[in-house]
């Protein structure tokens, strides 16, 4: 498996056109959770991605420049659970289920998740 890229910095964006632009690509999922599901492009791996400045930038990264803060050179935006219990969707963009995380603590959360994902599903068929 390659290494993950560090990924890049994205200041607070602040344009109410690329906000208009990207809301028109969101549309809210109506379940008890309240997400905010991507209906724009995808890349191979499943994310949302929104063209910004040229480029193709993940669309949960957009959402949290758009609507909460700058995210630093080498941080990852995180999709955190909307509940306890709810697995979180990689095409949820709603800001306040994403968070801020080092790299490193995005691997752990990732490997955690799948380690739970894993005994959950053997307690189901045994």
């Amino acid at each position: 498996m390659n290494a993950p890229s560090i990924p890049r910095a994205l200041p607070r964006i602040t344009d109410l056109v690329i906000r208009r632009r990207f809301l028109r690509l969101v549309r809210c999922a109506g379940d008890l959770h309240g997400r905010w599901l991507w209906i724009g492009a995808r890349a191979s791996n499943g994310y949302g991605v929104f063209k910004y400045e040229g480029r193709a930038v993940g669309a949960h990264r957009i959402s949290y420049a758009l609507f909460v803060d700058s995210i630093p050179e080498g941080v990852t935006v995180n999709h955190k659970s909307p509940v306890c219990g709810v697995a979180p969707s990689i095409l949820d963009v709603r800001p306040d289920h994403l968070e801020l995380m080092t790299m490193a603590a995005n691997i752990a959360e990732r490997n955690r998740r799948r380690a739970s994902s894993i005994a959950s599903a053997q307690r189901r068929c045994v």
